[in-house]
């Protein structure tokens, strides 16, 4: 990859130029630099959120993969506290034009065994708050490189402070089953564990687009509910809520089928 190198010192986190003989503090001094300089250049425009990401890939396979639609700056996978993979990444482009360029022709495309969907990044301000907090690769042959920015987006959904653990999905795509939904709602857990997901079906069979999710605390299911309500999943915007029916003595699955657990 253009400009990418992987300093020794345990971080992962690769950029180009960076001298090979400096020690531990001078590296990390390095990298806080280079962190307030992406955070200082990065634009809104030019960042597109990738979801459906495989659990395997990698930042450099995520950069590998969206170069297909231009330059890329940064390329960064999302990480849970744990350091295991959330399932998606952004990518910062040279030029506007590529960012959309990649959302026109990389959605439904095969990275690593899964179709990945890619949209604009919908928050205004980068999220990346260290060195190693999270692992990125820079690149973009001498530009300045761009910035992390974080996933999600959507407006609230008149959420009930009152502590629900379980939400209602609206307008999901009718090709999704629960394990689909499950993955996409584990970006909301803080720990990455969504209790249980549950598409619901109707008499035929037939997923009827909508569906619950459960989380292990209600501050999950408010995240979820600000990250992902009016989210578009594969050209459908989801409508996400409190749900209004869930029962005191548990999840209720409404004749769906559904999948219990957390990280598998």
């Amino acid at each position: 990859m253009t400009g990418t190198g992987v300093p020794s010192g345990g971080s992962s986190t690769g950029y180009g130029g960076a001298p090979q003989h400096r020690s531990y503090e001078e590296r990390a001094a390095a990298r806080e630099q280079m962190m307030s300089n992406i955070r200082e250049t990065s634009q809104q425009d030019r960042r597109v959120y990738v979801g459906n990401l495989s659990y395997d890939v990698k930042w450099h396979h995520l950069k590998d993969f969206m170069r297909q639609a231009g330059e890329v700056l940064f390329a960064d996978v999302l990480l849970l506290p744990n350091g295991m993979s959330k399932g998606c990444g952004i990518v910062e482009y040279a030029t506007r034009e590529q960012a959309q360029n990649a959302v026109a022709t990389l959605s439904n495309q095969n990275l690593m065994g899964r179709l990945v969907y890619v949209r604009e990044d919908r928050e205004a301000e980068p999220r990346f708050i260290g060195a190693t907090a999270n692992r990125g690769g820079f690149g973009g042959g001498g530009m300045n490189p761009g910035g992390f920015g974080g996933g999600g987006g959507g407006g609230g959904g008149g959420y009930n402070a009152g502590g629900s653990r379980q939400i209602y999905v609206a307008n999901l795509p009718y090709t999704v089953g629960w394990q689909d939904l499950k993955d996409l709602f584990r970006q909301a857990a803080r720990n990455g564990v969504v209790i249980r997901a549950d598409v619901h079906l109707g008499p035929d069979g037939r997923p009827k687009g909508s569906g619950i999710v459960v989380f292990e605390n209600p501050d999950d299911a408010r995240t979820a509910i600000q990250q992902f309500n009016g989210y578009d999943w594969q050209g459908r915007l989801l409508e996400v809520r409190e749900d209004r029916f869930a029962g005191a003595g548990g999840p209720m699955g409404f004749g769906g089928r559904g999948g219990f657990g957390g990280m598998r």
